[in-house]
């Protein structure tokens, strides 16, 4: 009896410990948005989480704000401190078996590409990809960030609202 009582106690004081520890009950949860809405979120091997984070008043779009954060500390944001619908551009390619969305900005010497593929031709483990292409003034891609796991992806609820990008392959519809 006696030992029941004490598994007992230390099952509440783990759930206790585990619910009040920063950082291990919210641990899941929590978005590299912050108080913003996500409309993309993934994770990518090492730690890291690509976001693209959308600011609105109401039900309107004010703006967008380009997030990479690596074991919860956010390390690039663009456009810094603000939000901006300016600066991105967006492309959507849409045919049978077939869905390429994709959001641009550049920085620096660097375009950074936030994108979300399905390829139903591709085969059932290749047919989803998505991450951010980061590519040099000469339009060389120097790194790809795939996606281990996608969080949240609603890039075609905010594509309509940008402008395209009429020099990529994807072309302006």
């Amino acid at each position: 009896m006696n030992s029941a009582k004490s598994v007992y106690r230390l099952s509440r004081w783990l759930s206790a410990l585990i619910l009040l520890s920063p950082g291990l009950s919210n641990a899941a949860s929590a978005s590299a948005c912050g108080e913003a809405r996500a409309v993309f979120e993934c994770d990518v091997a090492g730690g890291v989480t690509l976001a693209l984070c959308a600011s609105y008043q109401g039900d309107a779009l004010e703006g967008l704000q380009y997030r990479f954060a690596r074991n919860g500390t956010t390390e690039l944001e663009f456009p810094k401190a603000r939000f901006s619908l300016r600066e991105f551009k967006a492309n959507h390619y849409v045919r049978f078996q077939t869905d390429y969305s994709l959001i641009k900005f550049s920085s620096g010497a660097y375009t950074y590409g936030i994108y979300s593929n399905y390829d139903g031709e591709a085969g059932q483990a290749d047919a989803r990809s998505a991450g951010v292409a980061v590519s040099n003034a000469s339009d060389v891609e120097v790194a790809n960030k795939r996606c281990a796991r996608i969080e949240v992806d609603e890039l075609q609820e905010v594509i309509p609202q940008l402008a395209c990008d009429p020099d990529d392959a994807l072309g302006c519809s």
